[in-house]
């Protein structure tokens, strides 16, 4: 920032002056833009310390939005998309962000709109980005809140662990391959709801093992540890559900082949939905 003016006049022409240089492409009466920045400045300081604080560019753009100014709104709504794009937790989840942080910025409700909030204290694109990664973790919650995990879904996502066009598998009956599937649904149905939220995130959401530990407010390493558990617990319910249904010889021919392919299927899902 630049020295503070030693006046109340020369502080508010610097001022002024650095928003119009900042963002040169706003236009606001002198005193809204004044009045509005003097509303979030330090009020424990003077005039000019206070006003020399402030980032005077992303304050009258911040300013011209909520009055409703095309071209600030256009800059915001693009920095809305940037920090939805830099700060998305979930596969897929880019647009709702972005479109659900434009709304609540400048959409006055029974609330004022958000963007009033923001005091010009920090640049606007990082406090945006704050924003952004509270609002995604916020509906990665949501959802998770909102539905059951779908097993449907989830079970045929987690099918393509197993390629079934292997040639081992191929060489097994039919009527083993489907009890397996079966097997396998069954297994997912039974995990807990915990185990099955964290198979709906990283499979479902998409979210990766930061996105995870910050849902569940632990570390990256516990998650890890997490999912290694599921992967165990998911293969041996799947054995036990297939032993149950299955003559014993009959399965014991079908765990054979399946012991390892099945472990380095899922070893490859879970490559092909990295942590992040």
């Amino acid at each position: 920032m630049t020295d503070a003016p030693s006046t109340p006049a020369e502080a508010r022409a610097r001022f002024l002056s650095r928003a119009r240089s900042e963002a040169p492409g706003i236009v606001l009466p002198d005193e809204v833009l004044l009045a509005y920045a003097q509303a979030r400045g330090d009020g424990q300081l003077p005039l000019s310390a206070a006003l020399a604080q402030l980032h005077a560019g992303d304050l009258a753009v911040a300013c011209a939005a909520l009055r409703g100014d095309a071209t600030a709104v256009a800059q915001v709504e693009a920095w809305c998309t940037l920090a939805a794009r830099e700060c998305a937790l979930a596969r897929g989840q880019e647009d709702d962000l972005r479109q659900a942080m434009t709304i609540d910025l400048l959409i006055r409700t029974e609330r004022p709109a958000r963007l009033e909030g923001y005091r010009g204290r920090g640049r606007l694109l990082n406090w945006l980005r704050t924003l952004a990664h509270t609002k995604s973790l916020n509906l990665l919650r949501g959802g998770a809140a909102a539905r059951e995990v779908p097993h449907e879904a989830l079970a045929r996502s987690l099918e393509t662990m197993v390629d079934f066009q292997t040639p081992e598998l191929v060489n097994l009956k039919l009527q083993a391959r489907d009890a397996f599937k079966q097997a396998f649904q069954a297994a997912l149905a039974s995990l807990e709801p915990k185990a099955l939220n964290l198979l709906r995130l990283r499979c479902l959401e998409g979210a990766s093992d930061t996105a995870v530990a910050s849902f569940y407010k632990v570390s990256r390493s516990t998650v890890t540890r997490w999912f290694q558990d599921v992967r165990a617990e998911l293969l041996a319910r799947t054995k036990a559900v297939l032993t149950e249904q299955m003559s014993p010889s009959s399965v014991e021919s079908l765990l054979r082949t399946l012991d390892g392919e099945l472990e380095a299927s899922m070893e490859r899902f879970f490559d092909e939905h990295p942590a992040g």
